[in-house]
């Protein structure tokens, strides 16, 4: 917003120009004229613009520990930028490291427990096919084969390399 472009137009208005000719105007009318006069101004020179925010959806292993961190190392980050101290840069990169110790073992868990099958080949491909965004799907009643005939084929294969 060019101010000095915002306070010329203000001042040219007949809300900053002849007081004495307001003298004599209800209540009602100034709020009015005042209104009008900074709405106008306002439109002028800051149009309403639209802004798009994306909504990231987090990672199903983010707790309230990730957050908190998360929301410490935003702190540190703008002390940081703010003041440009290396010691502000150093408690700041500290704690980005701290944060990627803490995310890893947390996402591993979570996903290696998700994906666990044991043997159960449907719980699977419904996992796979989540993590690929297609939840919607699910193996056909009449589909050639199933997971048992899985097992039963890994198992005559141990057979034959035996």
């Amino acid at each position: 917003m060019d101010e000095e472009q915002f306070t010329l137009d203000l001042e040219q208005s007949q809300l900053c120009g002849d007081i004495d000719a307001l003298r004599y105007w209800s209540v009602d009318d100034l709020v009015s004229l005042y209104t009008d006069t900074l709405t106008d101004l306002i439109d002028r020179h800051c149009p309403v613009s639209s802004v798009r925010k994306k909504i990231v959806k987090l990672s199903p292993w983010f707790d309230s520990e990730c957050r908190r961190q998360r929301k410490e190392i935003r702190k540190l980050e703008e002390a940081y930028r703010k003041s440009h101290l290396p010691s502000d840069h150093l408690a700041w990169t500290v704690s980005l490291k701290y944060l990627t110790r803490l995310y890893e073992p947390k996402s591993k868990e979570f996903w290696c427990t998700t994906a666990e099958s044991r043997g159960d080949y449907r719980k699977l491909w419904r996992t796979v096919s989540a993590l690929m965004g297609d939840t919607g799907y699910d193996m056909p009643a009449d589909a050639p084969h199933s997971a048992e005939d899985c097992e039963v084929l890994s198992a005559e294969d141990r057979l034959h390399s035996e």
